[in-house]
Formats: structure tokens, C-alpha cells, sequence
């Protein structure tokens, strides 16, 4: 079956999946770029106003790194600048951003070459540097810097004005007021390398890779989580690593609430560990341990969206590569969402490094060299599965002879994200776009342009996130319904409703679609049924009853609509009969009288019998055919000639009623009128 996506591939995402992630190659560095390897500590990428930045450590016009840009899809791919001796090189750790300003950290350059702190605005003009490290605050930490107001916050790797052991730092946005707020002295920490701070409520958190009270290798320890003012007061040590509960850890704390998650070296195969600590200091948990199948040496920072971090190990995995993980805050539901391979002639990307950054469903992130690539950005959807709604009904709306068709919000896209439904109808061609629907409208479709009166109509249903298109759903197919005319009566034909199965088959019958009343019913697996002795010019309609209950068009915001019918079942289109010729037999009974007719419901019925009959049965119907009287003649004497009938209706509302008399050999039709003053 065909399928025309018509007028909304614009709207989906370049890079989206629908059905199995996929890593998608943004941007390979190459020979031409003049990129060394890359370093693992490289930190996120930064997205703002639907564009990417991000920096590397080599590479570039001086072979000292550089800071680039590109479009999310990896398309518009340029430099902003190239660093060197004198602005500071080796840039490393994540830009961070404000207004239209970039600011970043390099390890070294600059006049005493010990490292910069600079800032560019987002076109790539105004590079300056801010400051300038000097002994003996020297070798800035690998890590970024934090922005908070007006102010940045970092970390040194060593230095300090009383310690070699490190620092931590403020300074303004405009390069004034440099302060030490801590110099590291081992107890309480050392050496930062790869570590950047995070701020919750006036409070920094940060770790050191090693220092602490645990000895390890030289007194060096294994490293310290810590908090402490952005005022550079009440420093705490809240928990120290001694090897058992992890060591060295190489990567940012990532805040919840009053809860702290990070990743560390150790565990319990010596791979690797994903904790959570309380803010307090209390309640550390090993949450998972890496096991190298599952991936090794988690080295960077976790990012948390809606209860579910995102990760990368730089080694491990099925392919013994590195891999990109997701794990839920409390330890449970570990996936790997991508396995790279180590065999660079084949792969691409190997060895992640850096951060990940969730943008519209997609992860971000950057890779170590492989293939003929030395390195690059990458990106993979999370939408393994877009959200599939479910059609809940197809059916024809009586007010107007259209098709409309209703769903749910089973699976829908998230109210407050970027999304809509997509209607698809079956042509000639195949299923055909024809509507979009924004999520906050009622989740129904009443299609102005379908003709039910010439046959059934099909419709599917996708959803569109900022992740991408969903599959189609299964399609619901409308009742077609024709009619023929028979010998006293109608015979119905119609097409199964395709959907689901119906419980029942209900028949309507009256004199407009707005004014019809059931019959009758059938099972799910008659598709016919003829009505005997009807009002002539008669409509009629089929409903397929659904056996999951009502369909109610709903909303996200405002849930069920209060006005809407409840749609238990689907109706077909509606059969007017005035087009048809019913052909009556009037001879089983001769010289039929009806008198005074009209009157007020007392008439009088005379008639003549012919040889043969044995039975009489006088029914009366009102105009919407349904029987209102009903009488066998018991004492019947077939014998007797002429016979005579009084017949009193006046129970009966004035109009129009229809009389069948019927005999074991056939029937007569008539019209009796009641009038009432």
C-alpha cells in the first residue's frame, strides 16, 4: 500500500526515527579539519535557538582547538574562531551561555600560559579574553565553567594562594573581581581534574578526583563529593570515595531536587558506578555497576529528563567501543540505547567522550575517532517509538452525511511539547495526508470533503512529536450501506465495518436521517436483512456497535466534552428509499373497506375472503414503522364469505398509520388516517 505524506515532511524532523534508533553522523572532523584525537574529557554540546556550539581541544587553523557551530540536523557546519598561544588553547569542558554571549575555559595560553577564561558572542565576533591564570593560581581544571547572574564559577586543577592541591573560583561576567573562594589541601579534596561545579539554591556541589582522608597511591586518596556556599562559606565534605563505594570521579554531579546523582571509577567489577546521594551527604547508594558488557569507565555527567538519566562509557559494551545508556533515578531499567564499535575501519564514531545534551527527544553528543573520522558530533532520537494513537471510531455524522472519525489520547504526545495528529485517508493512489490537528482541540475529524453515499471510507492516524512522525495507526473503515426494493418490502445490504468487531449489527429505519428509531438488530455476521411491508420513501442506517463502549472526543486540557453524544457504535450512511419501488400483492383479500377514514381512531373493517384462507393478522404502524397495534383473529370462520372488523385507535396520536392485513396466503396495505380536534 502506498503511502503520500503530502504537506508535512517540512514538519518532521530531519534526524527522527520511528522505529529503531539509529546514531546519525552530524559531523565527522577529518584530515582537512587538521583535528588531532580527541580527548575524552570534552565537554557538552550546547544548543540555543535550535543551533549547536561546541569546542575541541585540537585541531583547528593552529592545531591549538577551536569552538564551532552548526545547525541540529549538522548542516551550516562552520568555525567561530581558532585559538592560539595568545588566546589561550586547548580549550576544555562545555561553552556555557548567556544572552548571546559564549564563555569558556582553556588549560593553557594566554600571557603567562597557564590558561584563560574568555567569551565570543554567538556570530564569532568578539572574542577577548577575561583573565588570564598566573601562578600561583595555575592549571584551570578540565572542567566548565557555571554561570550564575552575573557571576562565573570554576574550578583549578592545581595552584592555590596556600595549597597545590587546586581551587575554587569566582569572577565576573566582564572579567573583574577574580576571588578564591577555597584552595584545596587534600583532606577536603584535590586536584579537580575534569570536574565542573553545579548550583541548587546558593549552594555549589562539586567532587575532586582524588584527596580525602583514604590513602591511595602516594596519599593521593580517592577523591571527595563537597559543597559549599557561592560566598565561599560553609564548605562541607559530603561524602568521601575509599575504593568500596566507587573512586576518581571524572565528571559533573548532576542535581535533582535534594537529590545528587554522578558516576565515579571502583564498583564492584572495577568499571565503573552510577550513585545517588542525598544533598545532606546521607543516603549514598550504588544505583548500577558497569560489568564492560554493559559498558566501562563511566567518566562523564549524567543528564536527567523526566525521571530517566542519559549517559555515555567511553569503553565497553556488546562492541567494545563505548555506549550510550539510560538508567531510571532509582537504579532500575538500564538500557543500552547505542553500542559503538572499536573496529574503526567499519565504525564511524568509537570512544564517547564528553556529555550528553537532550534537545527535542534527540541525545547530543561527541565521539573519539574511528573509520575515516577523527572525531565528531553526533545525535540519536529517543523515539524509538513515536506515539501510535489509536483510532477509536470511523463513522458517518447524520446531521451531514460526512465521515468523521474520533480517537483518543491513549498514546498522545505530551500537551505542553510540540506535536499534532495527522489524518490520512485512503484514495485511489493509496492513504493520502489530508489534516493536521493540534493537540489542544478536540480529537475528532469531520471530513467535509467524503461521500459515504457511494461507498465506505478508510482513515489512519499518526502523531507528530518534536521527535518525529509516528507509524500509522490501524485503519477504521465506514459502513457502506445500499438498499433494494422487494416484494412488500427493502432489502438491506451493507459492508462490514473494518476496526473492530462489532457486538451487534443495529437496523434504524424512519422518515429522515434526524428522526429514525432501531427495528431491529443482528449479529456481527449478517450483512443483510430485509424489512417487510415498510413506509414507502423510508430511511435507513446501520450502526456496527462497538464493543469497547463510547467514543467521546477529548482534549488534554479539558478531558471529556460534555456536549458530545457518546458514539457507542458506527453508523453507516443513511439509504433514503423514496428513489426506490416497492411492488405491494393486494389480492389475498378482496374488496378490503376501511370507514369513516379518516376519522377519530374508531373504524370499521369490511373485507372478502378468498378460498384457500385460514388465517387473519391485522397490524398497524405508526410513521416511523414502528407497530403500535397487533391482532390475530381467533374466532376467525374462513368459511363465512364477508366479514366485518371494528377498530378502535383512538389510544392513538393523530397522523398517519399504515394497516397490513395478512393472511396465510399474502397480504393488503393501507392508510388509515386519525384526526383529532
Amino acid at each position: 500500500m502506498k503511502y503520500l505524506k503530502l504537506g508535512i515532511l517540512s514538519a518532521v524532523l530531519l534526524y527522527s526515527l520511528s522505529v529503531k534508533s539509529q546514531l546519525n553522523i552530524l559531523h565527522c572532523f577529518s584530515d582537512s579539519n587538521v583535528v588531532s584525537y580527541i580527548n575524552v574529557a570534552e565537554g557538552r554540546i550546547l544548543i540555543s535557538n535550535n543551533q549547536l556550539y561546541g569546542m575541541q581541544s585540537q585541531g583547528g587553523t593552529n592545531d591549538s582547538g577551536f569552538i564551532f557551530t552548526s545547525h541540529k540536523d549538522g548542516s551550516g557546519f562552520r568555525y567561530l574562531y581558532h585559538f592560539n598561544l595568545a588566546s589561550g588553547y586547548n580549550p576544555e569542558g562545555s561553552l556555557i551561555i548567556s544572552g548571546s554571549q559564549l564563555y569558556g575555559i582553556t588549560t593553557f595560553g594566554g600571557v603567562d600560559s597557564f590558561g584563560t577564561i574568555f567569551t565570543i558572542d554567538t556570530s564569532g565576533n568578539g572574542f577577548n579574553v577575561l583573565y588570564n591564570f598566573s601562578s600561583p593560581l595555575a592549571f584551570p581544571s578540565y572542567g566548565s565553567l557555571l554561570i550564575s547572574g552575573n557571576e562565573l564559577f570554576g574550578m583549578t586543577n592545581e595552584g592555590g594562594f596556600d595549597t597545590i592541591h587546586g581551587t575554587i573560583f569566582r569572577i565576573h561576567t566582564d572579567g573583574s573581581d577574580f576571588t578564591e573562594l577555597l584552595s584545596f589541601n587534600g583532606n577536603n579534596g584535590q586536584w579537580p581534574e575534569g570536574n565542573s561545579l553545579v548550583i541548587s539554591r546558593n549552594k555549589l556541589f562539586g567532587m575532586t578526583y582524588n584527596g580525602g582522608p583514604y590513602n591511595h597511591h602516594s596519599n593521593s586518596s580517592y577523591g571527595v563529593i563537597f559543597t559549599i556556599d557561592t560566598t565561599g562559606n560553609n564548605y562541607a565534605d559530603l561524602l568521601n570515595f575509599d575504593d568500596t563505594n566507587g573512586r576518581n570521579p571524572m565528571g559533573d554531579l548532576t542535581v535533582s531536587g535534594s537529590k545528587l546523582f554522578g558516576t565515579a571509577l571502583g564498583g564492584a567489577h572495577g568499571l565503573g558506578i552510577i550513585f545517588s546521594l542525598d544533598s545532606n551527604g546521607a543516603n549514598f547508594k550504588d544505583i548500577f555497576d558497569f560489568n564492560d558488557t554493559n559498558g566501562s569507565g563511566s567518566l562523564g555527567a549524567l543528564t536527567l529528563a523526566s525521571g530517566i538519566l542519559y549517559g555515555t562509557t567511553p569503553a565497553g559494551g556488546i562492541n567494545g567501543g563505548g555506549t550510550i545508556f539510560s538508567i531510571d533515578t532509582n537504579g532500575s531499567n538500564f538500557q543500552n540505547l547505542w553500542n559503538f564499535t572499536s573496529d574503526t575501519a567499519i565504525n564511524a564514531f568509537n570512544y564517547p567522550c564528553g556529555f550528553l545534551t537532550l534537545n527535542g527527544g534527540i541525545l547530543f553528543g561527541q565521539a573519539g575517532s574511528g573509520g575515516i573520522c577523527w572525531g565528531g558530533v553526533y545525535s540519536l532520537s529517543l523515539c524509538q517509538n513515536s506515539f501510535t494513537e489509536p483510532i477509536c471510531i470511523a463513522t458517518i455524522d447524520t446531521a451531514t452525511n460526512k465521515a468523521e472519525v474520533i480517537w483518543g489520547r491513549t498514546n498522545s504526545p505530551s500537551q505542553g511539547g510540540y506535536g499534532f495528529y495527522n489524518i490520512y485517508k485512503d484514495t485511489t493512489a493509496g492513504y493520502a495526508f489530508i489534516h493536521s490537528q493540534p493537540l489542544n482541540v478536540f480529537s475528532e475529524y469531520l471530513d467535509m470533503n467524503s461521500n459515504p453515499s457511494i461507498g465506505p471510507v478508510s482513515y489512519e492516524l499518526s502523531t507528530t512529536d518534536s521527535c518525529g512522525e509516528s507509524a500509522l495507526s490501524l485503519p477504521h473503515t465506514t459502513i457502506y450501506l445500499t438498499t433494494t426494493a422487494g416484494v412488500n418490502s427493502f432489502i438491506l445490504n451493507w459492508t462490514p465495518y473494518v476496526g473492530f468487531t462489532p457486538s451487534i449489527y443495529r437496523i434504524f429505519r424512519g422518515p429522515a436521517l434526524n428522526a429514525m428509531v432501531q427495528i431491529d438488530s443482528v449479529s456481527s455476521s449478517t450483512l443483510t436483512y430485509t424489512d417487510s411491508f415498510p413506509p414507502v420513501g423510508s430511511f435507513y442506517a446501520v450502526e456496527a456497535v462497538n464493543p469497547s463502549g463510547a467514543c467521546i472526543p477529548t482534549t488534554s486540557i479539558r478531558g471529556h466534552r460534555a456536549s458530545s453524544a457518546m458514539l457507542s457504535g458506527s453508523f453507516s450512511n443513511g439509504f433514503n428509499t423514496a428513489i426506490l419501488s416497492v411492488q405491494h400483492i393486494d389480492n389475498p383479500i378482496s374488496n378490503l373497506n376501511i370507514y369513516p377514514n379518516p376519522n377519530n381512531g374508531e373504524f370499521t373493517l369490511e373485507w372478502s375472503m378468498v378460498s384457500g384462507q385460514s388465517s387473519v393478522r391485522i397490524s398497524i404502524y405508526d410513521e416511523l414503522g414502528q407497530m403500535v397495534y397487533d391482532k390475530s383473529l381467533s374466532n376467525y370462520q374462513p368459511s363465512v364469505n364477508s366479514h366485518q372488523l371494528k377498530l378502535n385507535l383512538e389510544s392513538l396520536a393523530g397522523g398517519i398509520y399504515t394497516l397490513r392485513m395478512q393472511t396465510n396466503s399474502g397480504s393488503t396495505v393501507r392508510k388509515v388516517v386519525i384526526m383529532r380536534k
